[in-house]
């Protein structure tokens, strides 16, 4: 994702702007969703495996990319308090 296009994003929850984490985070996270620990904006549990992440300058939440798309629906937002 290029850089100007990544300064205009925006977290639907908070309006802050998003930044893409380090793969090692990613990695940590994948292994929380493989344990059933990580719920999206809803509390429905996230049941797959991110290829990277966008999250809001809080990093209260993250918006997951799988296959080079990121999703910035609200309700698929995952939730990353008490999570990393």
């Amino acid at each position: 994702m290029t850089g100007s296009l990544l300064q205009s994003l925006r977290c639907v929850h908070t309006s802050s702007r998003l930044k893409s984490v380090e793969p090692q985070f990613c990695a940590q996270l994948n292994a929380r969703i493989a344990d059933e620990r990580v719920f999206d904006a809803l509390g429905r549990k996230i049941e797959r495996s991110v290829d990277g992440l966008l999250v809001n300058e809080d990093a209260s939440y993250g918006y997951p990319i799988f296959d080079e798309v990121p999703h910035l629906l609200r309700d698929e937002a995952i939730v990353l308090e008490g999570v990393m």
